[in-house]
């Protein structure tokens, strides 16, 4: 299972650090603790990072491996692609802006 989170997801910790409009999640690990209630494998992203992560898998068929994906909601995201990979960041804080 995948979820997106949106806010600051600390990479090394897995943690959700600060989010904005979801602060139940402050200081906790969703992926982990529902990977442990459900037992099903869970993964948590960034919201921005997700966006371009499914971008990357389920897009047209043209292939770009460099692209960045701004969000514009009740924060504002960016998510960088450059050679195909994700760009994370310091612990995986890269394109948090807002």
């Amino acid at each position: 299972m995948g979820i997106s989170t949106p806010g600051l997801i600390n990479s090394r910790t897995g943690r959700a650090m600060l989010s904005p409009n979801l602060h139940a999640t402050d200081g906790h690990s969703p992926d982990k603790d529902l990977a442990r209630r459900l037992n099903v494998e869970c993964t948590m992203y960034q919201e921005t990072q997700a966006l371009c992560l499914g971008e990357r898998m389920y897009r047209a068929p043209e292939q770009f491996d460099d692209f960045v994906m701004l969000e514009i909601s009740t924060g504002l995201g960016l998510g960088v692609v450059m050679d195909g990979r994700l760009i994370g960041g310091h612990s995986g804080l890269a394109g948090e802006l807002g």
